[in-house]
């Protein structure tokens, strides 16, 4: 039995920094959040949001309640700006939505 809480410490404590990788960093939410907003607005094609808000909801949890308001504002002003868009802005925000966005949200 002891042999059985050893091995379980031991276990968690590999396992810890393991699940510590995959949290967003403040600034890594906050351009998943406008990444969210650029794909919902349909400026980038049409693209699955599903998995995308669902991993933005789990790393909501914890988060200090000025950065997820921040975050509800840089998709609020993404989805507005990706709905105007036209021409070389809509371009723009394309290219965003290929490189930096891909990078940070896996899509």
């Amino acid at each position: 039995m002891r042999l059985f809480i050893l091995a379980a410490a031991a276990a968690a404590t590999v396992a810890a920094p393991a699940l510590a990788a995959e949290r967003l960093t403040d600034p890594e939410y906050l351009k998943a959040s406008r990444c969210l907003g650029l794909a919902q607005s349909k400026a980038v094609g049409e693209v699955d949001t599903t998995a995308l808000e669902a991993e933005l909801k789990s790393q909501s949890r914890g988060r200090v309640s000025t950065i997820t308001d921040r975050a509800s504002d840089s998709k609020a002003y993404a989805l507005r700006e990706g709905r105007r868009a036209e021409g070389e802005r809509r371009d723009a925000l394309v290219a965003e939505w290929e490189g930096p966005c891909k990078r940070v949200t896996g899509v």
